[in-house]
């Protein structure tokens, strides 16, 4: 079984998109802002709830569109998968919304972040590094009609 959560592919006025890093990452690994969903709680909500806890920014601040039919899904390690939820999952299975700012705010990141970014399009895959998290956003940006990624 895999936990559920979302990711957000949030885009300021300027079609550029947030990226973070967090205090677990190495210099040259970022991510966007995202998390698994807590029990009894809607993909969407854990959206919002995750965004709010990562940036600051609160649900009339933004406009949701998706989810993406291109989840993003890992398996763990079989030595972290015994020590996530007390083993219930073996891995992560995650929806991708795109999130466009209604209005310029300020990002106040929480403590498990390091720094966070903006960035065009076009420099994305730079920084999205992991296996398929670069095709991932993409897919989902070409998908859900953004028009971002050419």
């Amino acid at each position: 079984m895999y936990r559920n959560g979302s990711y957000a592919i949030i885009v300021n006025e300027n079609d550029e998109l947030l990226i973070i890093q967090k205090h677990i990452y190495n210099l040259d690994e970022w991510t966007i802002i995202g998390g698994g969903k807590k029990t009894g709680e809607s993909i969407k909500n854990g959206l919002i709830r995750e965004i709010y806890e990562e940036t600051g920014l609160v649900d009339n601040d933004l406009k949701i569109i998706g989810p993406s039919s291109f989840k993003i899904r890992y398996i763990y390690p079989k030595k972290v998968a015994k020590n996530v939820n007390g083993g219930k999952y073996i891995g992560q299975e995650y929806y991708q919304f795109i999130v466009k700012i209604k209005k310029s705010k300020k990002i106040i990141c929480n403590e498990e972040i390091r720094k966070y970014k903006w960035v065009v399009f076009e420099d994305l895959e730079k920084y999205l590094i992991f296996p398929n998290q670069f095709e991932s956003v993409k897919n989902a940006i070409n998908e859900l009609d953004y028009g971002l990624a050419k």
